[in-house]
């Protein structure tokens, strides 16, 4: 009986540490061309059971998203690393508001990185070649976020697979 008890107590552990580990959100990526250029796209999956309430960054009066919850990662065909900003720069003359991304569960959200407001390196473009991205997401409470109207933000660190993409 004393084994049968502890056998259970261990099963209890490890469906407990998986139910802890399993990940709602899942982050995805894509590229696609325009007017000759390469833009991304980074999907936002809620494949938990859950309603999820994700901090974006910083949302400005004129309707500017400042998405600073997403980075990338860049390396060249060789595996040198480039430093790459996707975040959409702007003026900020008055107050930043929270940027929330409710992701009901089961939904999915595509978020558009157009190419105009990506800078490669020093210059801004990228030579032609092979290249790989990985797009991160680093989810925290926000300190903008009104806590007695909605709920806490997801907080973690996921990551997309590596899209390998081609300039030409």
């Amino acid at each position: 009986m004393k084994t049968i008890v502890t056998f259970l107590a261990a099963l209890s552990l490890i469906a407990q540490a998986f139910c802890e580990n399993s990940q709602p959100l899942k982050l995805d990526a894509a590229a696609f061309r325009k007017s000759g250029q390469t833009g991304f796209t980074v999907i936002f999956q809620n494949q938990g059971e859950k309603d999820l309430l994700l901090n974006g960054g910083g949302l400005l009066g004129n309707g500017v998203q400042m998405w600073s919850s997403v980075t990338a990662s860049l390396t060249d065909d060789d595996g040198t690393s480039i430093p790459v900003n996707i975040e959409r720069e702007s003026f900020i003359a008055g107050r930043v508001y929270f940027l929330g991304l409710p992701l009901p569960a089961g939904s999915r959200f595509e978020l558009k990185i157009d190419p105009k407001y990506c800078y490669f390196g020093k210059f801004g473009k990228l030579n032609p070649g092979l290249y790989h991205i990985t797009f991160h997401y680093h989810g925290i409470q926000s300190e903008s976020r009104d806590r007695t109207q909605l709920p806490p933000c997801w907080t973690g660190d996921i990551q997309s697979p590596t899209l390998d993409f081609t300039v030409l």
